[in-house]
């Protein structure tokens, strides 16, 4: 799973020095240099527009942790706060280094904030995730998923369960998709 779909978090984990600047007007621009030569530059932005609540980011990457020469990747969430429901959609373009394999995907969510039950934020979410010859020409990726988080207030709780669906298509190799259902919860102090 994690050879066909792309890690959007890909230099968090690395040993980096990052600077941010100040805002300006809703947008900030970031820069980072870390180990092995990896580095990138992004333009975050945010801004509250009557009821709507708006956050983008855009980025590139050089020298990425799932071999790609360079990646260029932009997403878009807005947040209607009267009702609570939220759309974010974002796209990736990369470059494979070994074989200059052009890499795509583009992700799409829709969520939902509210307090049905009185005692904690209700978060429900779906999502849809596609990623093409990200590890291999002509393979694809599809990733579906459906989450519910209940917050519990007074215990400091939340409470989850989801599903995630993934499945690739492969012209070499013979796969089946893969159910991944998943229940938890996390205490905070």
């Amino acid at each position: 799973v994690s050879d066909v779909f792309v890690d959007l978090e890909n230099l968090s984990i690395v040993n980096r020095v990052r600077y941010d600047s100040p805002v300006f007007y809703g947008f900030q621009l970031s820069g980072s240099q870390g180990a092995d030569q990896r580095g990138d530059v992004a333009l975050r932005w945010k801004k509250t527009l009557g009821d709507f609540q708006f956050s983008g980011a855009g980025s590139y990457q050089v020298n990425t942790l799932q071999n790609s020469d360079w990646r260029a990747d932009a997403v878009m969430s807005v947040l209607h706060q009267p009702t609570g429901i939220s759309l974010t959609g974002g796209g990736l373009k990369a470059e494979e280094k070994e074989s200059n394999r052009d890499q795509d995907a583009f992700a799409a969510k829709l969520g939902w904030r509210g307090n049905l039950f009185g005692f904690g934020e209700t978060r429900l979410s779906a999502d849809l995730v596609r990623n093409f010859d990200i590890s291999a020409r002509n393979e694809d990726g599809t990733s579906i998923g459906a989450f519910w988080v209940q917050n519990i207030k007074d215990w400091g709780l939340d409470v989850y369960a989801g599903y995630r669906y993934f499945d690739v298509d492969n012209p070499n190799i013979d796969t089946e998709a893969i159910h991944l259902p998943v229940i938890g919860t996390r205490k905070t102090f």
